[in-house]
C-alpha cells in the first residue's frame, strides 16, 4: 500500500474514462483503487457523457477529472494507473486507432512538472485539445496553470476548438 499523508505539495491530475460495460461503476471502481494505491481525492468534477474523441464510430464515454494528494513520484503513479487499469479489465491496444474501453486513466498534470519519458509525458500531450478532459477540468481547477501553456485550464477551455459533445450526468 502506498504512503499517504497530507504533507502533499501538488495534486496529481487524473483523467477517468469508461466506454464499455457498466461506464459509471467503472470509474467509481477506479477512484476506489486510486484512492487505496495513489492517494487521497481532493477534487472530482462530475461524470460527463461525452461523444468520442478522435473516431466518431465508438460508444459515447463517460468521464470525469479528479484530484488527487499524493506523495509517489509521477513514474510512480502512471505505473500504478497502468496496473489499476489491468484489474479493471483493460485490454493491451490491438491497433494506434482509437478504441473502446473499460477503463482509461491519463495522468494530465503533476504540479509544474514537465516530462518527456518514453513512458510518460508531462503535462499531457493533448489535453488541451479535448473538451472531454478540460469541461470536467474547468469544474475543480478553473484558474491552475498548464505548465508549458501558461495559461488557465478555464482559459484552454474557453478556446478549445473541440466541437464533440459532452453533457454533465452527475
Amino acid at each position: 500500500m502506498a504512503a499517504h499523508n497530507d504533507k502533499w505539495k501538488e495534486l496529481v491530475y487524473l483523467s477517468l474514462g469508461s466506454n464499455l460495460g457498466n461506464e459509471i461503476k467503472k470509474l467509481e471502481l477506479a477512484r476506489e483503487l486510486i484512492e487505496k494505491d495513489i492517494g487521497k481525492i481532493k477534487l472530482a468534477s462530475s461524470i460527463y457523457k461525452t461523444e468520442p474523441w478522435g473516431q466518431k464510430n465508438l460508444k459515447p464515454f463517460y468521464n470525469q477529472v479528479i484530484g488527487v494528494a499524493s506523495t509517489l513520484l509521477a513514474v510512480e503513479i502512471f505505473e500504478k494507473t497502468q496496473y489499476i487499469e489491468l484489474q479493471l479489465g483493460r485490454q493491451a491496444k490491438k491497433s494506434v486507432e482509437y478504441e473502446n474501453r473499460l477503463i482509461d486513466i491519463d495522468l494530465l498534470i503533476i504540479g509544474s512538472i514537465i516530462m518527456r519519458s518514453n513512458i510518460l509525458i508531462l503535462p499531457h500531450p493533448r489535453m488541451h485539445l479535448r473538451n472531454f478532459v478540460l469541461v470536467p477540468f474547468t469544474e475543480i481547477a478553473p484558474n491552475l496553470l498548464h505548465p508549458e501553456l501558461h495559461r488557465s485550464i478555464k482559459d484552454l477551455n474557453n478556446y478549445c476548438s473541440d466541437d464533440n459533445k459532452i453533457k454533465r450526468i452527475e
